[in-house]
């Protein structure tokens, strides 16, 4: 990875990010003051329109502390509900911009068949799809997509016994996947997948390797034993494990990365337990360098990962 990204990145904050943060900062701040200049207002009128109603004295109080609240709190979450993807659509294509060339796409790229045929998760139904940023860097086409690929129906059904609304679903994955099409072309199919039991491993034998720190956290299956061995360098997997660390806040949280080779493509699954790029907050300022700070820092770790992998040059095995 190029060292002198950082000061374009420095360069690009200041000339691109924090300009547009201004804007938005003056209008959350403004709205933000309207809100609390209208709460006292508001709830004076509230108290008069209640105890001028012919109704019951309960009634008045659920009116007045539940329903007029509510309604409230539905308007100032409705004055801020642009915001977050407002400020991502504009400032993450222009983080990416560092690196390369991206831009935002509206359709799905990664789809959920296309997933499904390397069963890492076997019990998976259905995934769900935020934001696609697809783009280049060093000639290699990229494709970075946010989703959340769930177990179950997704059906949703009331339970007899206390009458809740339950969800068939549970999460098997919620992050980023990130798909790279390689000028190599790989002659077998090899996965990396954290340490746990592979039960849909088909035709993919267990390749061990020599690293006993990467062995406790992953295991690796393979089609070809001998390009896994090549592919798995002591520097990949160092660089793999900065890369899921890079996406959790919490270091004693169980690195959940996935990594697979197939064909012309390399599929790296980045689990973050959270949205990526949130950096929105009606109740903080946004013109905190630290939060972008984040994003680049995640995605030099992304790229030093494919960079590691030589996948633009188109050499043999």
């Amino acid at each position: 990875m190029d060292e002198n990204l950082k000061p374009v990145f420095d360069e690009v904050y200041k000339t691109q990010i924090e300009p547009y943060l201004e804007d938005i900062e003056k209008r959350r701040v403004k709205i933000l003051e309207e809100f609390k200049e209208k709460a006292i207002a508001y709830f004076s009128i509230a108290v008069i329109i209640v105890f001028v109603l012919p109704i019951d004295g309960s009634i008045k109080a659920f009116i007045l502390f539940c329903v007029f609240p509510l309604v409230y709190i539905l308007a100032f979450a409705l004055s801020f509900k642009t915001f977050p993807i407002e400020v991502k659509d504009k400032l993450l294509p222009v983080i990416l911009s560092v690196f390369g060339d991206f831009h935002r796409l509206k359709t799905e790229a990664i789809t959920f068949e296309e997933l499904k045929e390397y069963k890492i998760f076997p019990k998976a139904s259905f995934c769900n799809t935020d934001d696609i940023i697809a783009g280049k860097y060093k000639n290699l086409d990229i494709i970075i997509q946010e989703s959340s690929i769930h177990n179950g129906t997704g059906v949703r059904f009331i339970n007899k016994e206390t009458g809740s609304v339950i969800k068939d679903t549970s999460a098997a994955f919620y992050g980023l996947i990130i798909k790279v099409t390689s000028n190599k072309t790989f002659t077998g199919t090899t996965i990396v997948r954290p340490d746990e039991y592979y039960s849909d491993a088909g035709n993919l034998h267990r390749v061990y390797l020599e690293d006993p720190a990467f062995e406790k956290i992953y295991n690796v299956y393979s089609t070809d034993q001998i390009e896994a061995r090549y592919l798995l360098t002591t520097a990949f997997m160092e660089r793999l494990q900065k890369a899921g660390n890079s996406f959790t806040r919490d270091p004693e949280e169980k690195n959940r990365t996935y990594c697979v080779f197939d064909k012309g493509h390399v599929f790296l699954f980045l689990s973050s337990g959270e949205r990526f790029f949130e950096v929105f907050s009606p109740f903080n300022t946004i013109k905190r360098k630290e939060l972008y700070e984040r994003v680049y820092e995640q995605m030099v770790a992304v790229f030093e990962l494919i960079e590691e992998l030589k996948l633009d040059q188109n050499i043999g095995m």
